[in-house]
C-alpha cells in the first residue's frame, strides 16, 4: 500500500509501525521529520488518515498506561506474571565460574492496597567457598569478609542455593506469579553469579528467569541520571550509609528501596500525563 509524504524538505524521514494490538487496534505506518515543528501533522497510510502528533503521543500514552495495568494491586498481574526479587552478592573477584560467591542478600518486592511499591521479606546468607574456588585477595579486603572465618556461620554453596531457591519459590507462589526475576545493581553480576552457582550445584528448580533480569543502574541511569548506587540515592533522597555498604543485605535493601522510589515515581508521572491529557481535551 503506497504512503503518503508530507511535502518538506527535512533529510531524513522515519517510519514508525506499531503491530495491530498495540495502538487502538491498526497498523501505524507514520512517516515524520525529526526537524518538524511540534504542531505539524503527521500522515499515515491513507487507509487510516492523518494523525496529529498530539494525538500519536495520546495513542502511545494510553498504551503505556492500559499495558502497566497502573490500577492494579496484584503484583502478578504487574511484570508479566514475574515477582521481582531484590538481590545483591559479596564475592572473592569478578569471575562467577572461579570466584567464590560469599553472600547473598535478597529482598522481596510487595505491591500495597493503593498500588504503591513497598519493600518486603528479607532473605540472607553466608556463603562457604565452592571447593577450588579462587579467591581474590583485593575483592575480598574491599568488601570485609574472611571467606574462612567460622563465626560467619556460612553454608555449603549447595545447601544455600537449595533453601535460597526454595524460599523465593514460595513467595512466587503466594503472590500467584510463574517466576520470579532478578532486580539488581549492575544485574548482570549479581545474575551470572547466582545462575553460575545453580549450575554447579546442578540444582534444578531455580526460580530465577535464567536471563532476564532487571538493571537498577539502567533505570536510575534514565530517570535520575546517574549509575552509581550511592548517588542515585542521593538525588532520588534515599540516605545511604558508606558504613554499611558492601555488605550483601545493607545494599540489597537500599537497591530495593531505589527500585520502589522509581517506579513508584514513573506511575506517578504516568498518571499526570494521563490527567494532563484528558484536561486539554
Amino acid at each position: 500500500m503506497p504512503v503518503l509524504k508530507p511535502q518538506s524538505s527535512a533529510r531524513r524521514w522515519f517510519i514508525i509501525e506499531h503491530q495491530r494490538r498495540q495502538c487502538d487496534s491498526q497498523d501505524l505506518k507514520i512517516i515524520f521529520s525529526p526537524t518538524a515543528p511540534l504542531s505539524k501533522k503527521l500522515w499515515a497510510d491513507p487507509a487510516y488518515g492523518i494523525i496529529t502528533q498530539k494525538n500519536l503521543y495520546r495513542k502511545i500514552k494510553n498504551h503505556m498506561i492500559k499495558n502497566l495495568n497502573l490500577a492494579t494491586t496484584q503484583i502478578c498481574e504487574r511484570f508479566r506474571g514475574y515477582l521481582p526479587v531484590v538481590v545483591d552478592v559479596e564475592t572473592a573477584g569478578f569471575d562467577p565460574q572461579k570466584n567464590a560467591l560469599l553472600e547473598i542478600g535478597a529482598y522481596f518486592i510487595d505491591l500495597d492496597e493503593n498500588g504503591v511499591f513497598r519493600v518486603g521479606d528479607s532473605l540472607h546468607f553466608n556463603v562457604k567457598p565452592f571447593e577450588g574456588a579462587e579467591i581474590n585477595s583485593n575483592s575480598v579486603q574491599f568488601i570485609g569478609i574472611d571467606p574462612f572465618d567460622p563465626l560467619r556461620e556460612a553454608g555449603d554453596e549447595a545447601d544455600v542455593i537449595k533453601e535460597f531457591s526454595k524460599a523465593v519459590s514460595k513467595k512466587v507462589k503466594e503472590k500467584k506469579c510463574t517466576r520470579a526475576i532478578m532486580v539488581a545493581h549492575n544485574a548482570h553480576f549479581d545474575h551470572s553469579f547466582i545462575m553460575n552457582a545453580v549450575n554447579r550445584c546442578n540444582y534444578k528448580r531455580c526460580p530465577f528467569h535464567p536471563f532476564s533480569s532487571i538493571d537498577t543502574a539502567s533505570l536510575a541511569m534514565v530517570l535520575l541520571g546517574h549509575t552509581v548506587l550511592s548517588k542515585a540515592c542521593e538525588i532520588a533522597g534515599i540516605e545511604y550509609d558508606t558504613t554499611r555498604a558492601h555488605g550483601a543485605l545493607y545494599d540489597a535493601g537500599i537497591t530495593a528501596e531505589l527500585f520502589c522510589k522509581m517506579l513508584n515515581s514513573y506511575g506517578e508521572m504516568l498518571i499526570a500525563l494521563q490527567t494532563k491529557g484528558t484536561d486539554s481535551e
